[in-house]
Parts: C-alpha cells; sequence; structure tokens
C-alpha cells in the first residue's frame, strides 16, 4: 500500500512534462528482486546523506544510508551488505541523489541558493542534501525546524541534517529549508518563533505554492506557535513537541493541566497539524491528558493527524529516526497534502 501511494504522490508532483529523477523510480531497478525494489523504495528513498545501494548480478542487494560518516565507507558499506546476502558481483546502482549505474554521469541538478532570510544567529537555509527546484516549479517547500542545542553545542546545530520523514516531502517535489539558529541565541523560544513567522511569510511572497512547517522537540513547540497566525502555514507536523516550562504555555508540554489555558487560542484555519509523541519521552508523564488538550485546542484547524505513542518508537527523539520516517513519513505527506483530507494512513 505503501508503494501505492508514494507512487501516486510522485505522479501528482511532477508538473506536466516534468520528469521524476531517475534515482526516485524505483521501477528503473535492474536485475533485484522484488524484496529488493521495496526495500529501496520504502527504506533506501528515505535515507539521509550518504547513501548508497548496491545490486548483485543474481539479483540481490543490499543499501547503507545515514550516519556521520563518507560516501566512500557508505558505498563500501553497501557493497558489503549485498555480498554478504549472497550476492555476485556487486555494484553500486545509487548514491546519494544520483543513479551511477554502470557508470553512468551524474545528472546535472539545480542547486540549492544560499540563505534565504537571516539575522542574528539565525537563518533560513535552503539545504543542498535534497532536490532544489525553487518557487515556480516545486510543489512546495517544507521548512524543518531543529531542536534547542542549548550551551552543550559549541557552534551552530542547525547544519544537521533533518530527519528522514522530511526526505518523503522532497521525493514528491517539496524544496527543503532549515530554520537554523545558533545554540547562543535559540533560548529566546518566542523570538525566534517570530522569526519563524517571519521567514514563513517571506516564502509565501517568494511564490511557493505551498508552505509546510515541520519541527522537532523545541523546533515543533516553535511551528505549534505559528497557527496563532491564520494560513502562514498549509501544514505544521510537531513531533514530541516542548519547551523551557518558564515560557508562557510551556506547560501543554510537560504536563501542567492547570496551566494549559496559558497557551490561548490558536487561529489554525484550515493548516492540518501532525501531532506525534512517544512512550518514555523524558520531558512528559501524562500523554493522555497532553493528547485530549491537544485535541480541543486545534479543534478548528482544518484537520488534526495525532500519532500517539506507536510501539516500538521510544524516547524523546523517535520521530528522528529510520523507523518513524518508514512507517509514518508518507502518511504524513499524504495528510498534509492531499486534496481531500485522509480518514487515516
Amino acid at each position: 500500500m505503501r508503494s501505492f501511494l508514494l507512487a501516486l504522490l510522485l505522479l501528482a508532483a511532477a508538473p506536466a512534462g516534468a520528469q521524476v529523477p531517475l534515482v526516485l523510480d524505483a521501477k528503473a531497478l535492474p536485475l533485484i528482486w522484488p524484496t529488493g525494489r521495496q526495500d529501496y523504495e520504502q527504506r533506501f528513498l528515505l535515507g539521509n546523506l550518504p547513501r548508497a545501494y548496491a545490486i548483485g548480478d543474481n539479483g540481490q542487494f543490499g543499501g547503507q544510508w545515514g550516519g556521520d560518516t563518507t560516501i566512500e565507507k557508505t558505498r563500501a558499506a553497501a557493497l558489503k551488505l549485498c555480498a554478504d546476502r549472497g550476492g555476485s558481483e556487486c555494484k553500486i546502482y545509487a548514491e546519494d541523489l544520483d543513479v551511477v549505474w554502470l557508470g553512468r554521469p551524474k545528472v546535472a541538478r539545480q542547486h540549492a541558493p544560499g540563505p534565504l532570510l537571516k539575522g542574528e544567529g539565525w537563518a533560513f537555509v535552503p539545504d543542498d542534501r535534497y532536490f532544489w527546484q525553487g518557487p515556480s516549479a516545486a510543489r512546495g517547500v517544507v521548512v524543518f525546524a531543529h531542536g534547542y542545542g542549548g550551551s552543550a553545542f559549541k557552534g551552530e546545530e542547525g547544519g544537521l541534517q533533518p530527519p528522514p520523514y522530511i526526505r518523503a516531502f522532497n521525493n514528491a517535489g517539496f524544496d527543503v529549508v532549515r530554520f537554523s539558529r545558533e545554540w547562543r541565541v535559540d533560548s529566546h523560544s518566542d523570538e525566534m518563533t517570530q522569526h519563524l513567522r517571519e521567514g514563513l511569510r517571506d516564502l509565501r511572497r517568494r511564490g511557493w505554492k505551498s508552505v509546510v512547517v515541520a519541527g522537532q522537540s523545541r523546533g515543533a513547540w516553535n511551528s505549534l506557535q505559528v497557527l496563532d497566525t491564520p494560513d502562514l502555514a498549509d501544514a505544521v507536523i510537531a513531533v514530541s513537541p516542548t519547551v523551557n516550562v518558564t515560557e508562557a504555555g510551556g506547560q501543554v508540554l510537560v504536563g501542567n493541566p492547570a496551566q494549559w489555558p496559558k497557551t490561548g487560542e490558536t487561529h489554525a484555519g484550515h493548516t492540518r497539524v501532525v501531532f506525534a509523541q512517544f512512550r518514555d519521552d523524558i520531558f512528559y508523564t501524562n500523554g493522555d491528558e497532553r493528547v485530549a488538550y491537544i485535541r480541543r485546542l486545534l479543534g478548528k484547524s482544518a484537520a488534526l493527524m495525532v500519532i500517539d505513542r506507536p510501539d516500538g518508537l521510544t524516547g524523546h527523539a523517535a520521530g528522528s529516526g529510520a523507523e518513524f520516517a518508514e512507517r509514518f513519513g508518507v502518511c504524513m505527506l499524504h495528510f498534509a497534502t492531499a486534496p481531500t483530507v485522509p480518514n487515516g494512513c
């Protein structure tokens, strides 16, 4: 079902006459077994860079992606996995954003520009580790807001790659922009939210047809806060939202129901909202109450999708991993973009 849905979304994303990048076309894979084609489409194509996929002459396969490593080591790991599975004469089919099978030259692609908007310690940064089309050609743009780095980070945390589920949006035609904040200014959450609002308005003015804002932890809280302004975003994805409890409204996320009304009324308008939380998140203990409150608070939004403590995913960072992307990435994309709001995944 996910493969069929992904194929439909890719087809819908491509403008008339445009071609989907070859690396995204799982049907183009040579020799490979059906299980390998499924693995490539549902896992590899959601994998962060560096990534590589190997195919053997007998149809075996092996892929490697993500991690703090080099493309050379990633390529070697993919070839080894293919061989360990019994693959003969394993060769690299794809790496990063390109098909390189049998010496195929890399296709020239449009590279992301420098920061679109910036201020003291923050910037809206297009990410060149994703396909980039620009406002006139892209289906839309997804802005990712990372979590708070705090004093443990001695530089800009925003250079970290967004979580793998963002790949689902990019594969379907969305440009990717990071809302990057340096740790030394990121403690001012409400101020950063105002910069996020400014940036979303700027993206609208530049001409992107659809604007999605997604965030992790503090970035997810900032993303929820933009709902106080109608129609800044077509969709908000808040994964493991949390914020310093001393800030007004922070208690909605850490567990003091008496303080929850301080979050104020949202004006979500037609914005679709995804709220995700996980078991064993150190920032809350009352998941049932959080979900009930979010449903009341966001009842005026066009639609609300709740991913509530799914089995097998635990901890505050569960939404940043490959398994979350594989289970929910395409589903969230469909929820955010389908002409009619889906009933479920």
